[in-house]
């Protein structure tokens, strides 16, 4: 990168929140996905919206592609560079709490705040942002904005769209906007606010966000049942949903997963049953015992070999970790150093679980390879973890051909191509098909119409999403 740009972005925001060398340099050519994106030419750490508006001008003027990252745990490529000479911007150093407001419902953060390091600040006052990605220790309250993060809470608090009030962003150029507020309805004509939640850094530069917030539960109640047959697991999750529980969090384990999962966390989950469900169900003290006793009606069926209530905070918490470990533990089960993960992440109507999960399992078969299966069966979100070995490239051809399957049987039934982790450089292909199969492909057409007005010079993480 020529010399002067790299004497401006010290400028801006000061040498030692610069990184030049290699290998500063080279952790920003990987997230958590399967690829490698491009070595970028310097990554700059700014501290306030300021900066980042100076930034992003130099970038407009010099011409200069910019990838925005925040904790680096996107599953898609989407927070990796590209295209070689990049800058990336990383929000690191903007990690302030700025206000919070129970009364109005809100807490106004930057955009570097983890989003972890934000339910504890709120646990204070008794309140949380309920979207919890599995990632939730490492991933930021922009990155998650960027990718319209869901998590285990999803089934009944839905997605990041859900929860932002109003958002201060930088536009390619350096212009700020600020488009929504601090209130719960408000009417600024086109709704900018929803089309920047889950538009993956191509649009413009969260700096900060007005986030809704909501009363932490009063009481939880965790519940685990084990069942041989997934089919029986699925029957349970269609009469927990017909009973009109509304579960806090309703997870799967599918037998690949649980396995590996008992391998580190065997002291809560029983060695019994080939599949685990796991929901959560808050409510008053008064209230709970009624309503975990509906939910156990619901989980009983023929398919039942046990279940179990962990009663004390330890074994509570061990059984929720175990859940979000989910992927990170299926890496022990890889067979050789060289064998690699491509995460699946479809979604269907959950009254069309039944028939998805079979035909994924058909085509899992067919394959010849592992992909474990596992999800957020509260909103129908199904995820699968397909090993594949990188030295053999016709595994990675039939991983590749069993991504695409479980995407067209998510389509099939009413469904998306991904449900929470994103389109990235994974997933524009499938984001194709699916628009196709609907005869919508002028969506696309306007997604790039859209690209043009805010970033005119396709500088903004090029080459993702459209």
């Amino acid at each position: 990168m020529k010399e002067e740009i790299v004497r401006e972005a010290s400028r801006i925001v000061g040498w030692n929140n610069v990184l030049l060398a290699p290998e500063e340099l080279v952790p920003f050519r990987y997230d958590a996905s399967e690829f490698k994106g491009e070595l970028p030419s310097i990554v700059v750490m700014p501290e306030n919206e300021e900066q980042v508006s100076e930034l992003m001008a130099l970038s407009y003027d010099k011409e200069i592609p910019v990838v925005l990252r925040g904790g680096g745990s996107s599953l898609t490529g989407a927070s990796i560079p590209a295209f070689p000479n990049t800058m990336v911007i990383s929000f690191s150093n903007m990690v302030k709490i700025h206000e919070v407001n129970i009364i109005d419902s809100y807490v106004f953060v930057e955009a570097g705040v983890r989003l972890d390091d934000l339910n504890a600040y709120l646990s204070q006052y008794g309140y949380m942002f309920p979207p919890d990605p599995a990632s939730s220790a490492v991933a930021t309250v922009g990155g998650c904005i960027a990718g319209n993060s869901g998590g285990m809470r999803g089934a009944k608090f839905g997605q990041v769209k859900n929860w932002v009030l109003g958002l201060n962003a930088v536009l390619p150029g350096g212009d700020v906007i600020r488009i929504g507020g601090k209130t719960l309805k408000i009417r600024q004509g086109l709704d900018l606010v929803s089309l920047i939640v889950g538009s993956e850094g191509i649009l413009a530069a969260v700096t900060s966000a007005y986030l809704k917030i909501w009363p932490a539960p009063e009481r939880i109640a965790r519940v685990l049942a084990y069942y041989d047959d997934l089919s029986y697991l699925m029957q349970a999750v269609t009469k927990l949903r017909e009973s009109k529980l509304v579960p806090l969090v309703m997870e799967f384990l599918g037998e690949g997963l649980l396995d590996a999962v008992r391998r580190v966390y065997g002291d809560v989950i029983e060695a019994k049953g080939r599949n685990l469900l796991l929901i959560d169900i808050d409510g008053p003290e008064e209230s709970l015992r009624r309503y975990v006793d509906k939910a156990i009606e619901a989980l009983e069926n023929e398919g039942l070999i046990l279940y179990k209530i962990p009663e004390t905070p330890e074994e509570m918490e061990r059984a929720y970790l175990a859940r979000r470990a989910a992927f990170p533990s299926s890496l022990k089960i890889r067979k050789k150093p060289s064998e690699r993960v491509l995460v699946s992440d479809i979604v269907v109507p959950p009254s069309k679980l039944i028939p998805t999960i079979k035909e994924i399992e058909a085509a899992i078969d067919r394959s010849g390879l592992r992909a474990p299966i596992g999800g957020h069966v509260g909103d129908g979100n199904i995820h699968s973890d397909i090993f594949y070995d990188e030295e053999d490239e016709d595994e990675k051809r039939r991983a590749w051909k069993l991504l695409e399957e479980m995407a067209e049987i998510a389509i099939k039934y009413g469904g998306s191509v991904s449900a929470e982790h994103g389109i990235g450089l994974e997933k524009r292909e499938l984001l194709k098909k699916e628009m196709k199969s609907k005869g919508s492909l002028k969506a696309l057409e306007i997604m790039r119409e859209i690209k043009k007005i805010f970033d005119p010079k396709n500088l903004l993480n090029p080459g993702k999403v459209i």
